[in-house]
């Protein structure tokens, strides 16, 4: 419905949205530098994942990405609020069983299970994606977040879209652009900017004084 660059940057607005709602709901810390890192960390994914051309964009397209960011960054906040009260594990298969459910029964309406062809490759890709870029992704995530501050652990999600170009590069031979460089650093810098220890930085001061 829309090209994946601009989906990657709509949906990629989340570790913004974590930072402010785990602020107003959490009572995490937020100060000008840590605003600063959210929007810098944006920008960074946004020059790596929109591309030049052109192509078809649909609203409903947009909507959706929208409500995969929202969707995520509240279902995150009260995954932290409540995870002194579920077990992560439980949590994460819990997650699984329920959007395995949803996406099993929207596939079989538009798709045919004679498509799928069960061989070793489909077998072998499906688990590895199951287990370890799903299941365990998920649960490692909860975890951080479940022993640190939600916005500064999301800040990390920045970092996806520009792992998986780098991995296109290294395996699948694609060529590293000025843009790539540009929203690394922009990235970096951004990343950087929201784990700052403030309190170091004030001690330091007084001490100065």
């Amino acid at each position: 419905m829309m090209p994946a660059g601009l989906f990657s940057t709509i949906v990629f607005m989340q570790p913004v949205l974590l930072g402010i709602g785990a602020w107003l709901w959490l009572g995490e810390s937020m100060n000008s530098f840590k605003i600063v890192g959210l929007i810098l960390g944006f920008i960074g994914v946004a020059v790596i994942s929109i591309n030049d051309g052109s192509s078809q964009i649909s609203i409903l397209g947009i909507i959706l990405g929208l409500a995969s960011t929202i969707t995520w960054t509240f279902g995150t906040i009260y995954m932290k609020k409540t995870s002194t009260k579920v077990d992560a594990i439980w949590l994460t298969t819990l997650q699984m069983i329920f959007g395995g459910i949803v996406l099993l029964s929207a596939a079989t309406t538009v798709e045919t299970w004679t498509d799928i062809i069960w061989n070793q490759q489909f077998i072998t890709t499906l688990s590895i994606i199951a287990i370890f870029c799903t299941a365990l992704t998920w649960l490692v995530f909860f975890l951080l977040v479940r022993s640190g501050e939600a916005g500064k652990i999301g800040s990390y999600n920045f970092l996806v879209p520009l792992i998986a170009i780098v991995i296109s590069v290294i395996f699948l031979g694609e060529t590293i652009t000025t843009k790539m460089v540009f929203g690394l650093v922009l990235i970096i810098i951004g990343i950087g900017l929201v784990n700052l220890k403030i309190k170091s930085l004030r001690n330091h001061s007084n001490m100065r004084r």
